[in-house]
Formats: structure tokens, sequence, C-alpha cells
């Protein structure tokens, strides 16, 4: 069967490959001039499996809406828009125990489908992108953060998560670099998810992608926007691009925010809203005792990971569009690392990243077909945790 798959970030690219390994023929098409040069580029690159509880669960929905009035949080707010009241008005929808858990237990199963796909992709094709399988450390600046994660973490275990509750010590027997917490007495606890990892989500991709043309005939059209999705009204007839239209039995929609007009175009609504994040990216030299162990600051929505040589901080939401807003952005990324760790690379030399990410009120993925056009079909509103899901 011919698949046309739209987008070349982590999600299309593995796309791609699993159609590929299948027997399909597929060929790949993005504006980009290489795989995973938008939001797949410089993320936080952790592979949280375990990062499972939605912003509609009652301690994410309330540390969120104290975001919006706090000076200084990790919630940037700009002028009231119809994407705020969307994303309110669908956590509102979803903040019910039973809906929020049930939400869990769906991103908990797409995660593991994920993870175990991605341990098999990596034996199948011995794939290098800085992989590291040792877990993430959860930490917590405050004992009601710390309380609401370990009644959550009792969900989690009952649905088959593996965690370890620490103390103070043991979070820093995991990563001595919180030592720094521990004396100013910023740190309340950690719980670890030794089935966690974390890797480079754009080398992957890179690789991925030249495994997929030079082992299963996969053919990428790069320097190639999609101007628009042709339709007959109830199939997709093909996808007008800028060099040429292209044709096949089905085609799959792996775009984020920068394609949500090709969807409006053919009257189809995601309940996709752009969420901003940034991260840095700061070089270690050999003898540097950054930290190694990847990292979940809850309480300020960051995570930290160590990529080869590289320590990224990444974090920072901003919902609606603000002048200036990087700028702020950044210096909040900053500021945690000082306020974190004794050591963390230099930040004069650090890379220096944003992008939007496809979000959704209810934290779901859309992964499905589309009723309205028999052949066509959805993988995309990943938020935060594409890189995390990209294999299920």
């Amino acid at each position: 069967m011919d698949v046309i798959v739209m987008g070349s970030g982590v999600i299309g690219v593995t796309t791609a490959y699993l159609l590929a390994k299948d027997g399909h023929k597929v060929k790949v098409i993005d504006r980009a001039f290489e795989p995973a040069r938008e939001t797949s580029f410089a993320n936080g690159a952790q592979l949280s499996f375990s990062h499972i509880e939605p912003l509609s669960y009652k301690h994410s929905l309330k540390q969120f809406i104290a975001g919006l009035i706090k000076p200084g949080s990790f919630l940037t707010l700009g002028r009231i828009d119809k994407n705020l009241i969307r994303l309110i008005s669908g956590l509102i929808k979803n903040s019910g125990k039973k809906k929020s858990l049930k939400i869990a237990k769906n991103l908990f199963e797409i995660g593991d489908i994920s993870r175990k796909t991605l341990n098999q992709l990596i034996k199948d094709e011995g794939i290098d992108f800085n992989y590291t399988n040792t877990g993430t450390l959860h930490i917590f600046r405050t004992n009601k953060s710390f309380a609401s994660a370990k009644k959550f973490s009792k969900f989690q275990k009952s649905i088959g998560e593996k965690l370890e509750i620490l103390s103070l010590m043991g979070c820093v027997e995991k990563e001595p670099t919180l030592i720094k917490m521990v004396e100013s007495r910023t740190l309340k606890g950690g719980i670890f998810y030794p089935n966690d990892a974390s890797g480079d989500p754009y080398l992957f991709s890179k690789e991925l992608a030249k495994i997929c043309i030079e082992k299963y005939g996969v053919e990428f059209s790069f320097d190639d926007p999609i101007k628009n999705i042709l339709t007959d009204s109830k199939k997709i007839t093909g996808v007008n691009c800028k060099n040429g239209v292209y044709r096949a039995d089905k085609y799959i929609y792996c775009l984020g925010i920068s394609g949500l007009p090709l969807l409006k175009g053919i009257n189809i609504e995601t309940g996709i809203f752009p969420t901003l994040g940034a991260s840095l990216s700061l070089p270690v030299d050999p003898g540097d005792v950054a930290p190694k162990m990847a990292l979940t600051d809850t309480d300020n929505r960051m995570v930290y990971s160590r990529i080869g040589s590289t320590f990224r901080a990444a974090g920072g939401i901003c919902i609606t569009k603000v002048d200036g807003v990087e700028k702020k952005m950044f210096k909040f990324i900053k500021k945690r690392l000082r306020d974190t760790f004794l050591s963390y690379g230099s930040v004069e030399k650090a890379l220096q990243w944003k992008n939007y990410r496809p979000s959704r009120s209810n934290s779901t993925p859309l992964i499905c077909n589309v009723e309205k056009y028999q052949n066509l079909y959805l993988n995309t509103g990943h938020g935060h945790l594409g890189w995390t899901m990209s294999c299920g």
C-alpha cells in the first residue's frame, strides 16, 4: 500500500519507519531541509513514560491556576484569547477524579507501547542517539507537592508503573549535584522511575530517517511545504506541495501546530492549541560535574537531561502570544539552573531554542482514523510528550 506521511519530526519519522518495516511504500513530506528541525529539535530529551498525570488532575490544575497569577512562574500569560478560554474550559471539563485517572491510564498504556516498541527498534537497528535508560528522578520543592505525588504514585503502582519514593539523601545519592537544594532546604524528596530514559530526539530522527531510506526504501521530500490537502469530500485525493501534487492510498498527518491550517481547510477540528516551550543546551567540559541523571522539577514544570557532552534544561509554558516572551522564558530557565545545581555547564555558550508544541486540554494525542475521510489518519497532539510517545 502507498502511504504519504505529512511531517518529518520524531512522530513522522517513527510512523514512516514502522509502516515501511510492515511492508508499505512510504513517502514523507516536510517543509524543513532535514528531519526534526522544529518541535523535535531541542526539546527536553526525556522519555518520560511515567509522566502520566494530566494537567486536568486536581494538583496539576491548581498548580496551573496558581501559575497564572504568580509572578515569575513557569507560566507566561499574555492577552486572553480563544486558545486560553478553550484550554481552561477543557481542563475544567476533564478535572473530575474519575476522568483524570482514566486519561492517566490511557497515557500510561500509550507510553508503555512506545517504550517497548522503542526498545525493539534499538535492538533491531542498533541506532545511536545518546540513549540512556537509567530512569528519571522527579524532585519536589514543597511538602504539599511531594504529598500529592506520593498519593498519585499509589494509582501509578496499581496500573503497573514501577517507582521508588526517595528521601533527601536518597535523591542526592542518585544525583550528587542536588546537594545544593538540600543545603538551601528547597528539596523535600523525590520519586525515582526506573523505566524512564532520555536521548537526543533530533539525532534519533536523523539516524532513523537514514535507516528508512537505505534499508526500507522510504522517500523523503524536504524543502517541500504543503499548500493544501485535496479531497473529493469522501476521501483524500492528494497533497498539493511546492514541488508537485503527491497521491497515495492512505495519508497520515504527523504535523504539529504548523499544519493546523491544512486540517482547517478540509473542515477538521482537532482541539489542538499551541503551547510555547523553550530550552537551553549547555556544553559540558569533560571534568565538569554537571548533572548526569535525568530530572523532572515538578513544581517548576522543568526537565533536565544529559545528552552526551550536553546538559539540557527545558521548561516554561506560554499559552498566548506575548511580546518578548522568549527572553522571559530563558531568564526563568537560567534562574532555575542557578537555584538547583552546584554545576550545570556553560550558560554563555548555551544553544537557545523555542517552539510550539501541539497540546490538547485532555492531554491525550490524536492517534486515529478521521471519520470524515476514510483514508486520512492523525498522529498528532502529543504536547510535551511527543518524544516519549513517538513509537506508540
